[in-house]
């Protein structure tokens, strides 16, 4: 079971062969030289001039402003720049930020070059709308901040607003804080040609295109809607800000190290943000960069991505996606923080928190390592649900699915990340997964999810049952790493048609450990071709020499049915097979129905332990529980089943259900069964099943031929080394095996006298109880129980498995004969009486006795 998501590699070629080209951005109104100044700032209004350079296109150079300290101050009443054009700021070196805006009412159209001077950052604000055309560029050597805001606030209470404003004295040497959104913010759009990818690397081979700003430097673009049409935001290893507002309000503006960091936290209500046709956010550098994206609904589809990868020595920065409604990765789309083969610096984290995640269509969310450098984690906090969905098959033994992962990848020498959800709901089909795999040379990292009400796996793609749906840890073909731990915690988990929860190791590494607390666990169903269970389970695969974890699981209720598998198993036949994990329930009921299994068998090697705290066990059809070794006539000792503090464990007849320690050539294992009642369940030994089965053939005597359900702790190859049987059971004399019920049962009515014989007092009938025990009312049947006699009868206050206190006897007391009453009246407290003629009762003075008749 190979994992669709291990190979990230693979996943970025075939993304690179599917992108889609974008279209050429389309421009409703083509734009002359629209760089118009207004005269709101008096004698220091902007100048610009028009010239040609060597490549006769056109540059307008942008002199004048107002300097205010080290800020520089422009005015426009229009900003438009047409296909090839430049815009040069033509400031001083000294100047920190040059901050402009738009007064008219048109947006601004830009397809061409922004330019300034030294290490200036660059503020361009226009509320009626900004888009940029696939021939945008930036050359600055500070930060970018595109913003439809209405204003600009700084430290000392100062505002440049975009409204007509003639009052330069409230210009300012002040540092920026904050952007002011008025109601009718316009959008933003980006506009390109679509991202190519380096099939080889992966990287952005046409990362020049688009807008860029350079290393510790901001590309920040913030207004009502947000649009990437095909185009390329990138930063070499600096910070890129994304963010949609739709209502009043003031993002903050605070410098940090990357140029500067935004703050949503003065925001009600947030617009929405997508990237489609190929788009890309690219912050990738010698440390990942950092990608900041909020907004309402955050949708990233047809072959889109945003990446924050290491590519040096630097350690990577961190990917935050916040979206209040929803985050959309679909079609060939992800978001990546990865560590490439080169890097030795640690790798980003991606954190990602919304009301609801959906992947769809082979989308991927990943952290991964291709290098020494160790793959940063992956976070996800849903308040409603987290989705995932759909799978693209390329052959028999290439499957791509959508997938949240954290991997160490082939030739990498660093750890994997940890990969953390915690949502409401999590639901995983279609082959879709969540998982961190070792295809390298060093251990994955753990994962963990929390969901409070459900968790739900379902099927494979319809293809190949191979890669199911599901969660997963595990060590590839090849690798030499460890798989890490699963931890699970939810209110109900379900399990059906094929999908699976699964720690395992396929190479020399171990695989981990698995946990599952739920109210209610369902393994259901096999996949639709019916070839792969729906299982939990922590395995060792053929040709592994690593050694399986172990699987526990606490829950109120386990149900395990129609073919599907709770399991820590061994397929690996191989004589150095390292064995099974062990498996251990806590349970309130334990129901396998239909071939439902819980075992620890082993292909070769020892057996791994079943240790099941359940108080009802309930086996139906040719289910079983098994911890046999050897299954493929090979060596290993059967591994033992413990079943403690059951009160009822019930096998229906003749439904061939079976509990089995069994070994092939080693030792068999040990069953040890405590509980208080076995039904249905047979103890055989080797020679019973010779007998019963006719032959001697060790391949042969397996109980699963009998109808019968039947408990085996046998070797079948030699009756010396068969293992042990041991039922503590106070109702069940251990030597004569579980306590069959009676074909026929007693006649309860037939044993009490229907009856009362006549006559006087002296000689009545009488039914006694002469103490607690004693013998049964069946030869047949073993000594009753010592236990005091309870009233299970229906009561309106019984407590739901609370039954109601024992009722002892009580002793039988002589009593005189009784008189019939013949008269009444009342007593000295006016109290009705019935009286008889002798009686001696004493009446109220004064009150006549009335006779009864």
């Amino acid at each position: 079971m190979a994992s669709s998501c291990s190979r990230l590699c693979c996943y970025l070629k075939i993304a690179s062969l599917l992108t889609i080209s974008g279209a050429i951005a389309f421009w409703a109104n083509s734009v002359s030289a629209q760089i118009t100044p207004d005269s709101t700032l008096g004698s220091e209004s902007s100048i610009v001039t028009p010239e040609v350079d060597s490549n006769t296109s056109p540059v307008y150079q942008i002199d004048g402003g107002a300097v205010r300290g080290t800020n520089l101050f422009h005015s426009f009443e229009q900003f438009s720049l047409p296909t090839g054009s430049a815009a040069y700021f033509n400031n001083a070196l000294e100047i920190d930020n040059i901050i402009s805006r738009v007064t008219g009412s048109s947006i601004s159209n830009i397809d061409g070059l922004i330019q300034a001077n030294g290490t200036a950052n660059l503020f361009l604000l226009n509320p009626n709308g900004i888009t940029f055309g696939s021939g945008a560029r930036l050359s600055l050597g500070g930060s970018f901040l595109g913003s439809t805001a209405s204003s600009l606030n700084f430290a000392d209470g100062t505002q440049f607003r975009t409204s007509i404003q003639s009052d330069a004295s409230l210009l300012t040497v002040s540092v920026p804080i904050g952007l002011q959104f008025g109601t009718t913010a316009g959008e933003i759009r980006v506009q390109g040609s679509g991202a190519i990818l380096d099939p080889n690397t992966g990287l952005l081979s046409n990362k020049d295109a688009g807008l860029s700003v350079r290393p510790n430097a901001t590309l920040g673009l913030i207004g009502s809607n947000l649009k990437l049409e095909g185009s390329i935001l990138g930063t070499n290893g600096g910070r890129i800000e994304l963010g949609s507002v739709a209502d009043e309000g003031t993002v903050s503006l605070k410098p940090i190290a990357k140029g500067w960091g935004l703050g949503y936290e003065n925001i009600s209500s947030f617009g929405n943000i997508q990237l489609s046709d190929a788009a890309a956010v690219d912050a990738n550098g010698a440390g990942g960069g950092d990608i900041h994206i909020r907004g309402n609904t955050i949708r990233i589809i047809d072959g889109s991505q945003i990446e924050a990868s290491t590519l040096g020595a630097q350690p990577g920065g961190t990917l935050e996606i916040y979206a209040t409604e929803s985050v959309e990765v679909i079609g060939m789309s992800g978001m990546f923080a990865l560590v490439y083969e080169t890097a030795t610096g640690a790798g980003g984290s991606i954190e990602i928190e919304t009301g609801k995640l959906v992947l769809q269509d082979v989308a991927q969310i990943s952290t991964a390592t291709y290098g020494e450098g160790s793959a940063g984690s992956l976070t996800v906090k849903a308040s409603e649900s987290v989705e995932l969905s759909g799978s693209l098959v390329i052959s028999s033994e290439e499957v791509y699915g959508s997938g949240l992962t954290t991997n160490v990848l082939p030739g990498a020498t660093g750890f994997g990340g940890d990969l953390f959800v915690e949502t409401k709901q999590l639901f995983i089909q279609d082959g879709a997964q969540i998982g961190s795999f070792v295809d390298g040379f060093s251990s994955g990292g753990k994962v963990e999810v929390r969901a409070s009400e459900l968790v739900e796996l379902s099927g494979t793609p319809v293809e190949n049952s191979k890669f199911p749906s599901g969660i997963f840890t595990s060590v590839q073909e090849g690798a030499f790493g460890n798989a890490n731990n699963i931890y699970i915690e939810t209110k109900q988990l379900t399990i059906r048609d094929g999908a699976a929860l699964s720690t395992a190791t396929y190479g020399s590494g171990a695989g981990g450990n698995l946990t599952v607390k739920a109210t209610v666990v369902e393994v259901i169903g096999r996949s639709q071709d019916d070839q792969a269970p729906s299982w939990i389970t922590a395995q060792v695969f053929e040709e592994s020499t690593g050694k399986a974890g172990n699987v526990t699981i606490e829950t109120r209720n386990l149900v395990v049915r129609d073919g599907a598998e709770v399991a820590v198993s061994s397929l690996n036949s191989t004589p150095d097979a390292q064995g099974a994990g062990n498996l251990q329930v806590a349970a309130q009921t334990i129901y396998l129905d239909d071939q439902g299994k819980i075992i620890a068998n082993t292909a070769s090697g020892q057996g791994g332990n079943i240790n099941l705290n359940v108080q009802d066990l309930f086996l139906r059809r040719t289910s079983e529980i098994s911890t046999t070794a050897g299954i493929a006539g090979s060596g290993g000792d059967g591994g033992d089943i413990s079943i403690n503090n059951a009160r009822f464990i019930i096998a229906a007849p003749n439904e061939n259900n079976d509990i089995k320690a069994n070994a092939f050539l080693g030792q068999g294992g040990r069953v040890a069964i405590d509980a208080q009642n076995i039904f249905g369940l047979t103890v055989r030994s080797l020679q019973d099943l010779q007998t019963l089965l006719g032959t001697s053939d060790p391949a042969q005597l397996d109980p699963v031929r009998l109808l019968s359900s039947d408990i085996t702790a046998i070797s079948q190859t030699n009756p010396q080394l068969s293992g042990e049987v041991v039922i503590n059971t106070p109702d069940v004399d251990p030597s004569r095996g579980a306590v069959v019920l009676p074909q026929n049962l007693v006649d309860v009515s037939g044993l009490i006298a229907q009856g009362c014989a006549a006559g006087n007092v002296a000689n009545e009938s009488q039914f006694v109880v002469t103490g607690r025990g004693g013998l049964p009312p069946n030869p047949g049947e073993v000594l009753s129980s010592d236990d005091v006699w309870q009233d299970w009868r229906s009561s309106s206050v019984t407590t739901i498995n609370a039954p109601e206190a024992a009722i002892a006897p009580s002793p039988r007391t002589t009593s005189t004969p009784l008189i019939e009453a013949t008269n009444w009246a009342t007593n000295n407290q006016g109290e009705v009486m019935l009286i008889a003629a002798t009686s001696t009762n004493a009446v109220n003075p004064g009150q006549s006795v009335i006779s009864c008749r």
